[in-house]
């Protein structure tokens, strides 16, 4: 191999190996908001040209470089892609509340009303979560609470779908009470704090879809 052959193949696996931190933070994190479509396509597209040039003056160290590279873009427009279906919502119709009762309590009928409910049992309490409108008035409860769904399924594996919605809010002081099934997240927001809290979402890029 030529010296000069060599030193290509040095550099070219210099500026490549410096994208790697990039798709491995991307991978770890599961973040990449901050990487525009705009700047990961015209790279994309840059070092795709670079291996056609590379192909046509027959030089392997462009070629291999190149191709390493675009291989570490695809993965990252890969997650970025992953990571746009998991910042989708749907507002789940309805007022909801959330209700206490005493840990030995039976569970009532009204529990179970609705287009939502979740009933926990734990040694300190029985929770709750329903219909508004079919709680009794005398029973403890926090009452006037919108509904957001995580459009899933998610794999019980992925990491920071529900904390990519819960930090926006946080930022927005936007107080929230989430719980999870086994197909997704559901985020229970008062009124009061509703629309800032899909301003908020909507300004970090979360989609809220038709609920039907």
């Amino acid at each position: 191999m030529h010296a000069i052959t060599l030193l290509g193949f040095v550099a070219g696996g210099l500026t490549t190996l410096s994208f790697v931190p990039q798709v491995l933070k991307t991978w770890r994190s599961r973040r990449c908001d901050d990487l525009s479509w705009a700047m990961l396509l015209s790279f994309a597209s840059g070092v795709l040209l670079w291996i056609v040039y590379g192909v046509w003056v027959g030089e392997a160290p462009i070629i291999v470089a190149n191709a390493v590279t675009l291989a570490l873009i695809l993965m990252i427009v890969s997650m970025k892609l992953r990571r746009e279906e998991w910042m989708k919502s749907k507002t789940v119709h309805g007022l909801f509340a959330i209700c206490r009762l005493e840990p030995d309590a039976v569970v009532p009928e009204w529990a179970t009303s609705g287009t939502l409910s979740s009933i926990t049992r734990t040694p300190d309490e029985l929770s709750i979560i329903c219909e508004e409108a079919a709680v009794p008035r005398d029973v403890k409860a926090e009452r006037g609470f919108h509904c957001l769904q995580l459009v899933g399924p998610f794999d019980f594996q992925a990491i920071g779908i529900l904390e990519s919605f819960l930090r926006p809010l946080a930022e927005a002081a936007v107080p929230i009470f989430a719980i999870s099934t086994y197909d997704t997240d559901w985020i229970l927001i008062q009124g009061k704090h509703w629309e800032r809290a899909l301003l908020a979402l909507a300004i970090a890029g979360h989609e809220r879809i038709s609920s039907h």
